[in-house]
């Protein structure tokens, strides 16, 4: 168990970001929600980063993606959306390349086509954020 659930969740709250709440992804040029970006910032905190959060009136500054850290906690933040993303995209049985490439073949049926169609904008959501973060663990 997470010895530091209670200073987590009591710095989730003052950002306002419920615990067991959705936390999205975002078509470009965001891609990462704020609410996400601070979720898992919280997450990756150790009992010291929380104590200064939890101590500063600047704390919802951990919602915006310029907001200054430490380098370690940035680099651990932005290396485990990478690794959710990577996770999420491989998690489908299809590639988008594959969804893609039905698409361009024989005619399917209208809810096929729909769901299809959803599937391949998930995917370009997900490819596309995590290009993004890519390049930020990069730089």
């Amino acid at each position: 168990m997470d010895q530091l659930v209670n200073e987590r969740s009591e710095l989730l709250k003052a950002l306002g970001i419920v615990v067991s709440g959705e936390l999205n992804l975002l078509p470009a040029p965001q891609f990462i929600s704020p609410e996400l970006l601070g979720f898992v910032r919280v997450f990756n905190m150790n009992k010291e980063q929380l104590d200064h959060w939890l101590s500063s009136d600047k704390a919802t500054d951990l919602l915006h993606a310029d907001c200054a850290l430490e380098t370690a906690l940035e680099i651990k933040t932005w290396k485990f959306l990478e690794t959710r993303l990577t996770l999420l995209l491989r998690s489908f049985p299809t590639t988008l390349e594959e969804d893609l490439a039905l698409q361009s073949g024989p005619k399917l049926g209208h809810i096929r086509n729909i769901l299809l169609q959803f599937r391949i904008g998930e995917k370009q959501i997900l490819r596309d954020a995590l290009e993004y973060v890519q390049q930020r663990v990069k730089s």
